[in-house]
């Protein structure tokens, strides 16, 4: 595969995996642009995008991550619960509606929805203002360790609507964190977090899928450090972002970002 495609997939993964833009959104567009390469080379191509960005969000969280641990420690040894602990509870709760849809529908879903870009375009538009009604009309007073099991299911069962393309799970976890009343950066934080199983899941579930490797290992390797480089400066903008403004950059990029994707179906704008 050519080295300016591997840079163009790294920027666009890296970019858009943790921004609520919808990273499947915006791979459906792009190979229409460039043209996709075969099935078989499009998994390898995914899984080594996702590990690069998997190890972003586990760098960039790493804090976070240890002090779960360190607290769910505390909580077993003292037998009373923590912020870290209440907080892992939440993760594992919201973790397991997405896992038992993708099992059970992934199938279905891809199916229906693979390379059908009026999916994407849709999807956009409609969780593009679900996110701007959500970040405007609800509270800002709850941090994470707020949350509670309730709270958990609600998040978890929005998170399995990231299985159709163009939702963007990054966005529909932020649109119901902000709907239960968490603030801003909290809400960023708690799709962060929610990555790290996810992206797991999605790269087993690849490699599943995944017959044999023809994609030349340096290609994977390469893609999956450029996806890295790409990704760890992509959360610590969204970070910065959320702690002085509004998700209102991100509303009008993906309406923008539809009307895109509408003039491609019309052919306004030619594919490859």
């Amino acid at each position: 595969m050519p080295f300016n495609v591997l840079i163009l997939f790294a920027l666009v993964q890296g970019v858009t995996e943790f921004l609520p833009v919808s990273s499947s959104g915006h791979l459906q567009l792009l190979h229409t642009q460039v043209g996709a390469p075969t099935p078989r080379d499009m998994l390898a191509l995914e899984i080594a995008a996702h590990a690069g960005t998997l190890l972003a969000v586990l760098a960039y969280c790493a804090r976070d991550l240890v002090g779960i641990g360190r607290d769910t420690l505390k909580s077993v040894r003292q037998k009373k619960s923590t912020d870290g602990a209440q907080l892992l509870l939440t993760l594992v709760i919201a973790t397991v509606p997405l896992f038992a849809a993708g099992w059970l529908l992934y199938d279905l879903i891809a199916a229906y929805t693979r390379n059908v870009l009026i999916v994407v375009a849709v999807a956009n538009l409609v969780f593009a203002v679900l996110l701007a009604a959500a970040d405007r009309l609800f509270l800002r007073v709850r941090k994470l360790h707020h949350l509670r099991p309730l709270d958990a299911i609600i998040i978890g069962a929005m998170q399995t609507l990231a299985l159709v393309p163009g939702v963007s799970r990054s966005g529909i976890v932020i649109t119901a964190a902000r709907i239960l009343s968490c603030e801003r950066q909290d809400a960023a934080r708690l799709s962060l977090l929610l990555s790290i199983p996810a992206i797991l899941g999605a790269v087993a579930v690849l490699w599943s899928d995944l017959p044999r490797l023809d994609t030349p290992l340096n290609q994977l390797l390469t893609l999956a450090a450029l996806s890295f480089v790409v990704a760890l400066p992509a959360i610590a903008f969204l970070m910065k972002w959320v702690r002085h403004a509004s998700y209102d950059i991100f509303v009008v990029y993906r309406l923008l970002f539809a009307a895109v994707i509408f003039a491609v179906i019309a052919g306004v704008i030619p594919g490859s």
